[in-house]
């Protein structure tokens, strides 16, 4: 009751004041409405400043990002589509620069193996070469000894002598050709490089070896030499007695001696220092079966080096091996020097290059080390389409190299050609594409995006401030119609209840009326009368929020009458009388004598 009265008594003064000032009516009740007014209220919207200077930090940031939300998705798009072009044309080089190396590499491939295929058939030239030779020269000495005619061994020995000068200088290829006897005598025309017959030296490259007595197994035969005339066959000097040697005591010869085909063969290092290769093949009567005699045929494997060198390697190189040891190659690891012997054949993992060490040991490791496994069964050749061939890139001192190797089998030996190239002498175009390329996509990217940013920042900023302008000012509209229609409710509601609450409290004061109309006691009556004072002052109290609830709504009115004051006070008195009596108070009214 006291703070109704209060601020009755502030409602008061209000209109009082409005009189005296001529101030507008509404402002007579602006301390009663001011909180609720307040929450009505909506600021401009300010973007450059922002909103709220003291903002805690994480509502900043969340300012911040629904400030620039609209530029940072553009700046998002932006980025996505020059990583999607990009992208794009990356994959798109990258698979077409895949597709171009993966044919290079077939093309690369197929160089190799026709440069190994042309070796090949090089290398069975000479094999079927010497092949030939020793077949023709051993029906020669078969057609000498099945002669019906009475030669002297003179006679016979110059006939063998003529019959292997002429196949000698028939096959171009052959370093040696012989017939050997198992009685020691023997008849032996090779190549020199070059000789010296006294203090005179001679252009001749054919020499003869020769031993015309019988020698017991176990003892060294005697060895002549001398040079032959390159046209005739005479000889050029008398004949001179070397260093003794036994052919019986080579491996080819016994092969071929013991045999059942009659057919040998043998890897080894000449007198020049080089790997030949010789040939045997059994001798015997055409009509008795008697042997006579075992033909020796050799050949130096240097010249497979000699065709491989006319490549072009590219910068690579080839080399051919038994197994382990070198047996031809095309980095000189076999100089042709001439009367010095190295004791035998260099091993690959010995050699100059250390391409050919790399590579030799990278075979050995992946299980191609065994050539045994690589030998067919029956002894004869096979061709090069036969053989068996492997491509690969491998790392050989650090540095990319394609390599493929093929084996071939002439009888029971097995040789196996190893061709290596660089990578770079071949992809080097292609791989410094491939870098220029990357470089240009990615500055373009770069570039695409630098520019796309720059122009979506210059020319959409603006467009972007006015749009979050535009969309707090709705933002704004939409909370003060929501607002508004809160307060809309309150009143209608207050207006309701005030109006509810009147229609009891009038017939309070009626009932409070007729009380007072009948025969009551002095004290009684007092007491009826503070009774309808305090209904009358709820009356008041209503009608003072249904006046609120019009001046909410724009349709208070205010009407000026007069009052006594000291009325008011003394009613006030009588109300709270009862209540301080009862609490042992006493309430009582000092007035001004001016203001009755």
């Amino acid at each position: 009751m006291v703070s109704l009265i209060e601020r009755l008594r502030k409602a008061s003064q209000c209109s009082a004041s409005q009189e005296g000032t001529g101030e507008p009516p509404e402002a007579g009740m602006s301390a009663l409405t001011s909180a609720r007014k307040s929450s009505t209220s909506y600021p401009a919207p300010d973007l450059e400043q922002g909103e709220d200077v003291q903002a805690a930090p994480g509502q900043k940031k969340k300012r911040f990002l629904k400030k620039y939300d609209i530029l940072f998705l553009r700046l998002a798009i932006m980025f996505t589509l020059a990583c999607l072009l990009s992208g794009s044309t990356a994959l798109s080089f990258f698979l077409s620069s895949a597709r171009c190396r993966d044919s290079l590499t077939q093309l690369v491939q197929s160089y190799q193996n026709d440069l190994i295929e042309r070796t090949s058939d090089d290398v069975f030239n000479l094999f079927g070469s010497g092949e030939l030779c020793a077949r023709f020269l051993v029906g020669s000495m078969q057609r000498i000894h099945a002669a019906r005619i009475n030669w002297t061994n003179d006679t016979i020995d110059d006939l063998i002598k003529e019959a292997i000068f002429g196949t000698f200088t028939d096959c171009a290829q052959t370093s040696s050709l012989g017939f050997f006897k198992g009685d020691g005598t023997y008849i032996s025309i090779s190549s020199s490089d070059k000789f010296t017959l006294g203090n005179s030296t001679t252009s001749s490259r054919i020499q003869m070896m020769f031993n015309n007595e019988t020698t017991p197994a176990g003892q060294l035969p005697r060895r002549f030499t001398t040079y032959l005339a390159e046209d005739t066959g005479e000889p050029l000097s008398p004949p001179r007695e070397v260093a003794r040697l036994d052919p019986r005591a080579r491996d080819w010869y016994n092969q071929a001696l013991h045999s059942a085909d009659g057919l040998a063969e043998q890897v080894l290092v000449g007198i020049s220092g080089r790997p030949q290769l010789s040939l045997g093949r059994r001798v015997t009567h055409p009509t008795n079966g008697r042997v006579l005699g075992v033909i020796g045929l050799s050949f130096y494997l240097t010249t497979i080096s000699r065709y491989m060198s006319e490549f072009d390697l590219k910068g690579g190189l080839m080399y051919v091996t038994n197994g382990t040891m070198l047996v031809a190659d095309t980095v000189g690891d076999y100089a042709a020097a001439t009367n010095v012997s190295t004791g035998g054949l260099l091993p690959a993992s010995q050699s100059s290059s250390l391409v050919v060490r790399e590579s030799f040991a990278y075979l050995k490791s992946v299980g191609q080390g065994n050539m045994n496994v690589y030998s067919l069964s029956g002894g004869q050749g096979i061709n090069a389409s036969d053989a068996s061939s492997t491509f690969r890139e491998v790392r050989l001192g650090g540095a990319p190299y394609f390599l493929q190797y093929k084996y071939l089998q002439f009888r029971n030996i097995v040789l196996r050609q190893v061709m290596v190239l660089p990578r770079d002498s071949i992809m080097r175009p292609i791989d410094s594409g491939a870098r220029y390329t990357k470089a240009i996509v990615i500055g373009v990217t770069a570039a695409t995006c630098a520019l796309g940013f720059l122009l979506i920042v210059l020319f959409t900023d603006p467009v972007s401030k006015e749009m979050r302008l535009k969309a707090q000012v709705i933002e704004n509209l939409e909370g003060r119609r929501q607002a508004e229609a809160r307060e809309d409710f309150k009143t209608k509601f207050l207006a309701r209840t005030s109006h509810d609450l009147r229609t009891p409290s009038a017939a309070m004061l009626g009932l409070l009326d007729v009380i007072l109309e009948s025969s009551l006691e002095t004290d009684q009556a007092d007491r009826v009368k503070q009774v309808k004072e305090c209904a009358l002052t709820q009356l008041k109290l209503l009608n003072d929020i249904l006046d609120f609830s019009k001046i909410e709504a724009g349709k208070m009115q205010l009407e000026n009458e007069l009052f006594d004051i000291g009325n008011l006070l003394e009613s006030l008195v009588d109300i709270f009388s009862v209540q301080c009596t009862a609490k042992g108070l006493e309430v009582g009214l000092d007035m001004d004598s001016n203001l009755i």
